[in-house]
């Protein structure tokens, strides 16, 4: 199996309209055709039933689809999404989809995007209301044409083009849409990573499938397996690999550019399935094959930013492990001893994502980067605080914690700042080691990322977002059933913002 394996639809930006058959999109607001020209098409539709959107056959090649766009000045740019994603998921059985004057739909949603909350809060990373519409169209489009049908009978019949006609479209929004194309390629390569059965997406095939979409993106990439890892003593990796048949499997990613003046370490946890081990979960690990989605995040977002060329030095370090349960497997009261000197009781099996990080951070401040970033679904504790479409994050520095909102901001994916509370550390004590790896049931978000800090070099910045909350979600929003790819464009905005 190769990744991607759904199909992906392509963005283009074309003069003139097909003569081959097709879809047009009819943006109705406040019952007025938002493109002048296409007011001739209302005649087709009866507005006082219409609500959402209509699919309208005019001749055997140009078919009407109507779709309303209601604009709610608390949540523009929601709104924008959800007319993107209204339109690719909602139309079926059509190759092509035409957006007719494009630049006039576009000058509408612009418009509406310059006085959202969001644009003004982040607006040193926008540079156009335009490209801003753009994004956030393009984001929608994206997010409804994705569909996982890889193990169904019935495929999806999604579009496969869209077309956007125009010949006056500026640079920056011809960027937008590149580099749009690009983040749907991460996108789906992320969402397919964790979305695949558990049982295909063992360490390491993650690890060679991970390899081989950043080799492709300009990374060189290289994989550590039991041997090296004994020989190298990354004690975490090893202790939570122990329980399963697939062994742990630990990547490691570099990606070079030539008039780069940052250097960012990424770190993802790549828990490919979490039983909880010896503390079995109670329902069994239903959906933990997505405790590997800060890895598959972080590596898409490193391949999305060596596609767009982005001026910055990367390196990733991915830990894949198996929580499972054999007779090897690590448990309560274990103690681990990790190669910075610092040695680790074990109190809970199922806190095992913060015992692979631990090694990946100390390689990660070896490094002596400008920013370490790590993703994990680390907590439900992070759930229960801020609920399930909102991420958390931990820094070290307050600089960092006004980039981080600014980024949440301008990428629309939430994120909400938990502190780092110092005198919670004397949670983590223990009597044989010099720490504990759990802080008990409150603030257990918080004693996480203390307990990460404590692997992090001090003079480096460093942002921890713990994912739980958001990694994945049943089919409503923009969202179809299955993963998200929450943190992905949240991520490229911080990095871009350094």
């Amino acid at each position: 199996m190769k990744l991607p394996v759904s199909s992906m639809p392509k963005v283009t930006i074309v003069k003139d309209s097909p003569t081959t058959k097709h879809v047009v999109v009819v943006p109705i607001s406040n019952k007025k055709c938002v493109i002048k020209d296409q007011a001739k098409y209302l005649k087709q539709l009866d507005l006082d039933v219409f609500s959402g959107s209509n699919l309208i056959k005019i001749d055997s090649k140009q078919s009407l689809f109507f779709v309303d766009y209601q604009k709610k000045d608390e949540q523009v740019d929601t709104d924008i999404k959800k007319l993107g994603f209204s339109i690719s998921s909602s139309i079926k059985k059509f190759d092509t989809v035409v957006f007719e004057n494009f630049d006039e739909l576009l000058s509408f949603l612009s418009t509406a995007a310059s006085a959202s909350e969001d644009y003004v809060r982040g607006d040193a990373l926008i540079s156009s209301p335009q490209e801003r519409a753009m994004e956030l169209l393009l984001y929608g489009i994206y997010f409804g044409a994705y569909e996982f049908d890889n193990y169904l009978t019935e495929k999806a019949e999604i579009a496969k083009k869209f077309l956007l006609v125009t010949s006056t479209l500026d640079v920056g929004c011809k960027n937008v849409v590149k580099k749009m194309t690009n983040y749907s390629k991460a996108l789906w390569f992320e969402r397919d990573l964790v979305n695949v059965s558990p049982s295909t997406s063992t360490p390491k095939w993650c690890s060679d499938h991970s390899a081989t979409f950043l080799k492709e993106a300009g990374f060189s990439a290289q994989i550590l397996e039991a041997p090296a890892l004994k020989q190298k003593k990354y004690e975490g990796i090893i202790a939570v690999g122990k329980g399963s048949s697939q062994p742990p499997s630990y990547l490691i990613a570099k990606y070079k550019h030539k008039s780069a003046k940052k250097h960012v370490v990424l770190i993802g946890k790549g828990v490919t399935f979490d039983t909880g081990g010896v503390n079995i979960k109670p329902d069994g690990g239903k959906n933990m094959k997505g405790d590997m989605s800060g890895a598959s995040t972080v590596v898409a977002l490193g391949a999305y930013l060596a596609m767009n060329k982005e001026k910055v030095n990367l390196t990733l370090y991915v830990p894949f492990v198996e929580n499972h349960i054999n007779g090897l497997a690590y448990r309560p009261d274990d103690i681990i001893e990790y190669k910075n000197g610092l040695s680790v009781e074990v109190h809970n099996t199922d806190a095992e994502g913060r015992m692979i990080l631990a090694d990946a951070l100390i390689d990660g401040s070896k490094a002596k980067p400008d920013l370490i970033i790590d993703m994990a679904t680390l907590t439900g504790a992070s759930h229960v605080a801020v609920g399930g479409e909102a991420s958390t994050f931990y820094t070290n520095r307050k600089e960092m914690a006004k980039r981080v909102n600014e980024s949440s901001a301008t990428s629309t994916e939430l994120s909400v700042e938990l502190p780092l509370i110092k005198s919670y550390n004397a949670l983590l004590k223990t009597d044989h080691a010099d720490v504990k790896h759990t802080g008990g049931r409150y603030g257990g978000s918080i004693t996480a990322a203390l307990f990460l800090q404590k692997f992090v070099d001090k003079d480096i910045p460093w942002v921890h977002f713990d994912l739980s909350s958001a990694f994945q979600a049943s089919s409503s929003g923009i969202h179809k059933a299955g993963a998200t790819g929450e943190g992905l464009l949240l991520g490229s905005k911080l990095i871009e913002s350094l």
